[in-house]
């Protein structure tokens, strides 16, 4: 068991794993890029988590964030990771059905908007790197708390989007206020986890329809030159002309 029992809160200068309990009772654990993981029998508590009481990683792609084991769970269960970024809490809260093996789940906050969109303005601009495996016939929700000053765009606009991993895929929830997913006075962002899902793997966020593509747009290089030069690169089938700056985020076939 670990406990985080002070105001200036602890830094951890390595990876780090808990079989028991991990208690945030005051302070910020701050993991940097680190790796915090939790066995099957390890929880945390604390709560209420907030700013000055949570999890911080580095808010990048290459940070780990959070990893806890879960075993088989017959009987609902809920479990919150209370992590976020530096000044911005922003759990990942998870409502268990049911799951009928021993695996993962790996939650990395990451303080920007998803590089494949094809509108930063419209979107959120934070998103959710997250991780599974071992899972199977897992069923449940899962709630993402995002903040107003990540809002871009019109906030009633936003549906909840997913990329699926592995894959080149968007699943988008339906627009409109009963069914995109997205609750703008809790700010909350819902996700349905339907029964029999074996992987949880993807990039989760939210934004208007129009600016989050059906699939991650492609393109191919044209001549040697700058990366950052548009010019240089073709879409391949219906992605979009290349945006200024060059592809960045999007699939890339170098010729």
């Amino acid at each position: 068991r670990l406990e985080l029992n002070n105001i200036q809160g602890a830094r951890a200068n390595n990876d780090i794993t808990i079989q028991n309990n991990l208690i945030l009772t005051l302070g910020k654990l701050d993991i940097g890029s680190n790796l915090l993981t939790l066995g099957l029998n390890g929880s945390i508590g604390g709560a209420p988590y907030g700013l000055n009481n949570m999890i911080v990683s580095d808010g990048v792609t290459s940070s780990f964030g959070v990893r806890k084991f879960f075993d088989i769970i017959a009987a609902p269960a809920n479990f919150t990771f209370p992590i976020g970024v530096s000044g911005k809490y922003t759990p990942a809260i998870y409502s268990i059905i049911s799951n009928e093996s021993v695996g993962y789940i790996n939650i990395n906050p990451v303080n920007n908007y998803h590089p494949s969109v094809l509108d930063p303005n419209n979107v959120l601009d934070f998103y959710w790197a997250i991780e599974s495996s071992g899972i199977s016939n897992f069923e449940g929700e899962l709630n993402l708390k995002y903040l107003s000053s990540d809002v871009r765009g019109t906030e009633s606009d936003y549906i909840a989007a997913r990329l699926l991993v592995p894959g080149t895929y968007w699943s988008k929830a339906t627009t409109g206020p009963l069914t995109d997913n997205v609750d703008e006075t809790t700010q909350l962002i819902k996700f349905t986890i339907p029964t029999g899902t074996n992987n949880l793997s993807g990039d989760y966020t939210a934004g208007s329809d129009p600016s989050i593509p059906d699939e991650v747009p492609a393109y191919k290089s044209m001549d040697n030159g700058d990366w950052s030069d548009e010019n240089n690169w073709i879409p391949v089938g219906s992605s979009p002309a290349c945006p200024v700056g060059g592809p960045n985020g999007f699939i890339v076939n170098i010729d």
